[in-house]
């Protein structure tokens, strides 16, 4: 009646919506859904779209026509004041009636890589079939990295060829072609760039730049600018070739590098700003982070003067991964003595730099900023003459600091070279195509012997050597060749730690390791605190307190589950409680601990919260003075220890009451492998172990540690990776380290093994 005016002299939807609120609230679904137009729609001054998403989520329970389906685009487009989860609006898609247009969306939303089976078979390859560009292209890509069998080149070509007008998928397929046929692949650049596609354009001039033909990239970037196809790269090549002759048009290609993102340009910038070089250290790490090879030099310029060797040769380390032969030959003198590994690696990498060698050869082992001027003059003079004007830099600009001027130089001179085939550098193709022995394949298993569950090997110089399965088919390959440091486990492969700041994913490629693709840029700006997994999901907790979930939804791979998965009967009462879990990890967490089909966190306050499969029995939360969790992954078990030194243990589909035990605990492990089976030091650091059945919650009292003499005290305990196992390790006032494990002989007891320092497979977990 408010709505429409009957009876009234004018419409009052404002009105209105009050009334079907307070409808919606006593639970009527239809007037949920009308309350939630209300919001969308602007009836009332108070509408709001952060209001619309309760209501929504009201209507969708109850299966109001379209109101499924406008939850899970909600979801996936984080409209209606709902967080952006692609897990969640899976759930809601799949479990109500959702149009096919809807579901594909949401599908094309996976890592294209590890799209789920469901979304491949019903939607993305019925689609391309029938000739719909981005479906075919993602069927292209599946055969082009080996994820429908074996890599299979002419079908990926194929499909590739299926897509009309597509710019991308001719990218894609030069990337094939550059390993087969260099004419054909050059064809397929010319082509995307007739159709407009820019990084073609970038990838075509690096190739005719680092074969110095320099006309061919000039009237190349020419025709992009004229086209209105000049992306940051192109426009920062245009700078370099105007820059002290067109002043006005340099600096306009110039700016325009800057705003479109260009590190090269944003370095030249900071070079020339003045400033102290303390106040440029931030800008010009991010660019190294980048993988701009001159700030990686600048800043270990930087560190040697604040007599920082560490920092030094970290970044003189990423600078030889990165191209950069001083550094390169830097690393060989390093491990020359030691006929290991390392010193095959870095010798393998510059046996080819004939162009280096014949410069300045008494040079090369000398790292005095004096003395790389002297190699980049030589080198500019000799292999570069012919190269443009930015040979003349430091005439044309004022830089304040001679050292910085070096280091502009520098960039200029070599800036071709680092980064003329960046992309192929990427390129899965290039692992697969090529059988030679090359340096990268020096640091990718590619024996058939063995799984992707082995653990990766760490070398000296922060190299790492993993199975070629775990490789995604865009990581730049250079981040394994220095600056690891340390690694934890997920449920399908391993997050490696770099000591730069930066962390990375190296997975089995399943459907089941599906991660959202923004979690890569999260990885290489927020450090990582600690990870669990169980055998189907991963946490992560990061630095600033947040967590991050992926895998499987409904064991804790998505933080959301909506109340369909707990049944009908059953489920949330609002969106507030379906919410409960992502808004509680978005911070203040310091404790990850994984569960069978769950995971647990602890928060500052002391409180734990659970999510996954079976966690809505409790309500999520247990609510106490706890200072350490931790979780049993063959059972839903979780225990806390709280502030009065004692161990409080519940089962997830069990009571809500705790089980207790232990006195003045003061560190504790679940024993892996167990159903619950705890591992304590009390407070003066005497071990107790205790074990639960597997058909019974029922600790029982000190169970033996067989080899242990009586009074013998520990210092610490915690969880270490064995192979490819999670294993409790212990550690005595003498510094000597044991691992816990089941007795042989007793049937009920257990026994220490003794770890010497030669333990090659124990390594530490990452963040510990």
């Amino acid at each position: 009646m408010y709505y429409f005016g009957e009876g009234l002299e004018a419409p009052d939807k404002a009105k209105a919506l009050a009334m079907y609120e307070a409808s919606a609230k006593l639970g009527h679904a239809k007037s949920a859904y009308y309350a939630f137009l209300g919001h969308v729609q602007g009836w009332s001054a108070n509408s709001a779209d952060e209001k619309a998403g309760e209501y929504l989520w009201l209507a969708a329970k109850a299966n109001v026509e379209h109101a499924r389906t406008l939850i899970a685009d909600g979801y996936r487009t984080g409209h209606f004041g709902l967080p952006i989860s692609i897990g969640a609006a899976s759930q809601w898609a799949w479990d109500g009636d959702t149009p096919d247009g809807l579901r594909k969306a949401i599908c094309t939303a996976f890592d294209p890589i590890n799209i789920p089976r469901n979304c491949l078979d019903d939607y993305i390859y019925p689609s391309a079939v029938k000739g719909e560009n981005i479906s075919a292209y993602r069927v292209a890509q599946l055969y082009q990295y080996g994820r429908l069998g074996p890599v299979d080149w002419k079908k990926a070509i194929a499909w590739y060829d299926k897509t009309t007008n597509h710019g991308s998928a001719l990218l894609k397929k030069a990337d094939i072609l550059a390993d087969i046929d260099a004419n054909q692949a050059t064809s397929a650049l010319l082509k995307a760039i007739e159709l407009g596609e820019s990084k073609a354009v970038d990838i075509l001039g690096r190739q005719y730049l680092s074969k110095q033909m320099y006309n061919a990239a000039f009237n190349l970037y020419l025709d992009a600018f004229e086209r209105d196809i000049c992306s940051a790269e192109c426009h920062y090549q245009r700078y370099l070739y105007l820059d002290g002759y067109e002043p006005e048009q340099a600096s306009m290609h110039f700016e325009k590098a800057i705003k479109e993102g260009s590190v090269d340009a944003y370095f030249e910038k900071i070079m020339m700003s003045n400033v102290s070089r303390d106040e440029k250290l931030s800008d010009v790490t991010s660019m190294a982070k980048s993988g701009n090879v001159s700030a990686m030099l600048w800043l270990q310029d930087y560190y040697l003067k604040q007599h920082d060797e560490h920092n030094a040769h970290l970044w003189e380390s990423e600078a030889a991964a990165y191209g950069d032969i001083l550094s390169q030959l830097s690393m060989v003198k390093r491990y020359k003595n030691e006929p290991t590994h390392e010193s095959q690696f870095w010798q393998s990498l510059i046996n080819g730099q004939t162009n280096y060698k014949k410069v300045m050869p008494d040079l090369l082992f000398q790292k005095t900023s004096s003395n790389r001027n002297d190699f980049i003059e030589a080198y500019v003079q000799s292999a570069l003459k012919k190269r443009y004007i930015h040979k003349q830099v430091g005439q044309s600009h004022v830089v304040q600091d001679q050292d910085d001027l070096l280091y502009l130089k520098n960039h200029r001179a070599f800036q071709e070279n680092y980064r003329a085939f960046a992309d192929r550098q990427n390129s899965y193709a290039q692992f697969t195509v090529s059988e030679q022995q090359t340096p990268p394949f020096m640091r990718i298993d590619r024996s058939e012997k063995g799984s992707w569950k082995q653990a990766p090997v760490l070398f000296k110089d922060g190299g790492i050597r993993v199975r070629k399965e775990l490789i995604p088919p865009f990581l730049d390959t250079r981040m394994l060749f220095v600056n690891n440091q340390s690694f934890f486990k997920t449920h399908c492969g391993y997050l490696i730690e770099r000591s730069v700041g930066e962390s990375y994913l190296l997975q089995h490629q399943d459907p089941m390791c599906n991660y959202p693709i923004e979690y890569e840029k999260l990885f290489k700006e927020k450090s990582i605190r600690h990870l669990v997994h169980n055998k189907y999901a991963s946490a992560a907790l990061m630095k600033d307190g947040s967590v991050i979930t992926w895998g499987e939804t409904r064991a804790g791979g998505s933080m959301i589950n909506n109340t369909l998965t707990m049944g009908e009967q059953n489920g949330y009462a609002n969106l507030g409680e379906e919410l409960k879990v992502y808004q509680a990890l978005q911070s203040n967490i310091v404790q990850l601990a994984p569960l069978m089909n769950d995971f647990a966190a602890l928060t500052t306050e002391g409180n734990i919260i659970t999510w996954g499969l079976s966690a809505f029995h409790h309500d999520h939360e247990y609510q106490g003075k706890f200072s350490k969790i931790a979780g049993s992954l063959i059972s839903n078990t979780v225990c806390g220890l709280d502030i009065y030194q004692q161990i409080s243990c519940w089962d997830l589909e069990g009571d809500k009451t705790p089980k207790t035990m232990g006195y003045h605990v003061a560190q504790f492990e679940m024993l892996e492998n167990t159903f619950s089976t705890l591992v304590t030091l009390d407070s003066m650091g005497f071990l107790e172990v205790y074990e639960a059945a597997y058909d019974e919650f029922d600790p029982k009292f000190s169970v033996p540690v067989t080899n242990v003499p009586a009074f013998t005290r520990w210092k610490t305990i915690r969880k270490v990776l064995d192979g490819e196992n999670l294993r409790v390790l212990l550690e005595d006032v003498d510094g000597k380290m044991f691992i816990l494990e089941k007795s042989r002989q007793s049937h009920s007891g257990y026994v220490l093994k003794e770890i010497t320092p030669e333990h090659d497979t124990l390594l530490p977990l990452g963040g510990e």
